[in-house]
């Protein structure tokens, strides 16, 4: 959950047709799951993919 909050506290705030937002804890927290679930299988996650645009200002996430 550490790992979650500095990924959320460090995203930048894009520029959206509503104007500045922000990553939601929630998604740094279910890019972080999926990542440690890969890493307990022996599967590397490369990304996580999202049309959530002020999402992928995470590490890890790109646009689908």
């Amino acid at each position: 959950m550490w790992a979650a909050l500095c990924d959320y506290a460090e995203a930048e705030p894009v520029t959206t047709a509503n104007g500045r937002r922000h990553a939601d804890f929630a998604d740094a927290l279910l890019v972080r799951k999926a990542r440690a679930i890969g890493a307990s299988r022996g599967v590397p996650l490369v990304s996580t993919y999202t049309f959530d645009v002020p999402c992928q200002s995470l590490p890890g996430v790109r646009a689908l």
